[in-house]
């Protein structure tokens, strides 16, 4: 799940440097993209939001039930153990929804950075190639080499390479591109 996040993170990152691109009379579909993107990026930070709470609750709940069902307790009774079982049970359900819910608006999330990527790399006005990297990848690739320079690890990047849909040799090359 933190994986997940610190992935997210990195895409509304990319979104957000993307943003940059927008402007001109000639990018309406690459501006309608965009808006559509950050309409996404908040949707899937607010369901990252809900997930976190909920593995927070069903941490709690898991605690409650261990403390309710050892045999150190104080007081340990069947009905104060099968109420913890339950709860943590409920946590536990409201976790994986909640869960379900990120990866839904995490994958709506991707599908809009690609359409970001096809609306916006023909719109923006042509800038110095990256050695090695293919032209209809130069702007993703100069978006994720900004991740490198806000301090996203090498590992992060390659994942933030992958879920965007860049191809690993174009990756490879945009990352060691100097």
């Amino acid at each position: 799940m933190k994986a997940r996040l610190a992935l997210w993170s990195g895409a509304l990152t990319i979104a957000l440097s993307i943003g940059s691109l927008h402007g001109g009379s000639g990018f309406d579909s690459c501006s309608d993209e965009l808006d559509r993107l950050k309409r996404a990026a908040s949707d899937a930070g607010d369901k990252a939001k809900e997930a976190q709470n909920a593995e927070d609750d069903l941490d709690a709940a898991r605690h409650r039930m261990e403390d309710a069902c050892s045999s150190s307790s104080l007081f340990p009774s069947q009905y104060r153990c099968q109420s913890a079982r339950s709860e943590y049970q409920s946590k536990k359900s409201d976790f994986e929804s909640a869960s379900d819910d990120f990866g839904s608006e995490y994958d709506t999330v991707q599908s809009r950075m690609r359409s970001v990527q096809s609306a916006c790399v023909s719109a923006a006005a042509p800038l110095v190639p990256i050695p090695g990297v293919a032209p209809e990848y130069q702007r993703m690739c100069r978006s994720i080499r900004r991740l490198a320079t806000l301090g996203l690890n090498a590992q992060n990047l390659a994942t933030t390479c992958s879920s965007v849909g860049l191809p690993a040799d174009q990756c490879g090359a945009c990352l060691r591109a100097r």
